[in-house]
Parts: structure tokens; C-alpha cells; sequence
């Protein structure tokens, strides 16, 4: 059975309950959510219909006025080895942040699926954080994070 936007509203609605740090998730559209933890983190997720894929995305931090060349050099150069790898990109958004937008697609329609893509999309998210607020080293791989949203760091 092909994944589809049906499928997506289906999960969206048992996403809650499955990742306790979810404080509420908002419908803003037919195919697009809002998603807020529990320490202000949020990312939205919408469904794309061609290619048949979701998006997510999240707000990671603003760089520091003093540093934002440095940053942004960084940020570039990052999006360059990311090319052809992963599928993810980094863009500024509104009020200069930076922005780490996703696209995945599930091989299956669970919310097990679901709940590991925002999860892996949060850890990314976590580590290109700490390189625009240049609070630290990236942070150490963690197999079963208890809180997805944990270090995303906002300026």
C-alpha cells in the first residue's frame, strides 16, 4: 500500500501520545502540523503530494550578530557535504534563523516509522544547533533518546 497523505493524518493523530515530550500539535493546514515540546522546541511537518514525501522542518537557533559570517560560511560549507548524502538543507528563515528543513519518506505506516523520523531529524537538528549558537562540541549519538527535542539550542 503506497504512503499517503491519509496515512500521514492517521499517524499525526497517534504521534502524541507515542513521544511523551510532545506537548500538543497543532493542525494548521489539511496536510501541515505543528509540532511543540515540552522545552519550546517546535518543527512543523507537512505532507507534499509530488513527490509523495513529508517535510519537516525546525527553527535551530540565530547566530550571534558578531559572529553570523563565521556562521554562515560554516552553514554553507555544511550544506555543500550534505549534497547527495542526506536529505536534508539548511535555509534562513524569518528573523534570521536558521533554519533545517527534511524530506523522508516511510516505508511503512506506522507511527513507530514516524516517531523514529522525527527523532533522527531532531538529533540532526540538535547538531547543526550547536553550530549556529557555537554552545559546544556536537552532541554524543544517543540510541534511545528520552526527550527528541533535547538539544536544540535557541538564541
Amino acid at each position: 500500500m503506497a504512503f499517503g497523505l491519509s496515512e500521514l493524518q492517521y499517524l499525526m493523530h497517534q504521534i502524541g501520545p507515542s513521544i511523551p515530550e510532545i506537548a500538543a500539535i497543532l493542525q494548521e493546514d489539511i496536510d501541515g502540523w505543528q509540532i511543540e515540546f515540552d522545552d519550546g522546541v517546535s518543527m512543523r511537518i507537512d505532507w507534499h503530494e509530488e513527490p509523495a514525501q513529508i517535510v519537516m522542518s525546525c527553527a535551530i537557533g540565530r547566530a550571534d550578530a558578531n559572529a553570523r559570517e563565521p556562521v554562515y560560511a560554516a552553514l554553507l560549507e555544511a550544506k555543500l557535504q550534505l549534497t547527495g548524502v542526506a536529505r536534508v538543507t539548511l535555509a534562513l528563515g524569518p528573523d534570521d534563523d536558521v533554519m533545517l528543513i527534511g524530506e523522508c519518506e516511510l516505508a511503512d505506516a506506522t507511527v513507530e516509522a514516524l516517531r523514529d523520523k522525527v527523532a533522527e531529524f531532531l538529533e540532526i537538528a540538535a547538531k547543526f544547533s550547536l553550530l549556529v549558537t557555537g554552545t559546544g562540541e556536537a552532541v554524543a549519538d544517543d540510541p534511545a533518546p528520552t526527550d527528541p527535542a533535547r538539544n536544540i539550542h535557541r538564541a
